[in-house]
């Protein structure tokens, strides 16, 4: 919430008292995430701040190299499984089911999210 803090006190200089709107598209947006991360995950913690509007799938699974630190053209069974996370998305993914992003957006004003 430091990092909100911050640039809503930049961009109050431009925008005066109206409340400063952030908006992201990523993959830490999509909202399956919700589906089989575990539930004390920062990731589903930073989708929550979020009013997500759109998702869209990902067929050529282009943000998995974020997850599994390299190019995924391996067969999923030899995914790496170090990380909650990568164990996560490999059963995910070994069970057939997408992966995406999520476009999303909130309202920031006097250190608090309010939309």
């Amino acid at each position: 919430m430091d990092s909100f803090g911050k640039a809503a006190e930049f961009y109050k200089e431009y925008f005066k008292e109206r409340p400063t709107v952030f908006v992201c598209n990523s993959w830490l947006l999509f909202p399956y995430h919700l589906e089989f991360l575990p539930k004390d995950s920062n990731i589903l913690n930073f989708i929550k701040l979020f009013t997500i509007y759109s998702t869209e799938i990902d067929e050529n699974k282009y943000d998995l190299w974020r997850i599994f630190y390299k190019d995924t053209d391996k067969p999923l069974s030899e995914l790496p499984r170090t990380t909650s996370l990568q164990r996560a998305y490999a059963d995910w993914l070994l069970n057939g089911k997408p992966v995406g992003c999520g476009k999303g957006i909130f309202l920031f004003q006097d250190e608090k999210i309010i939309s």
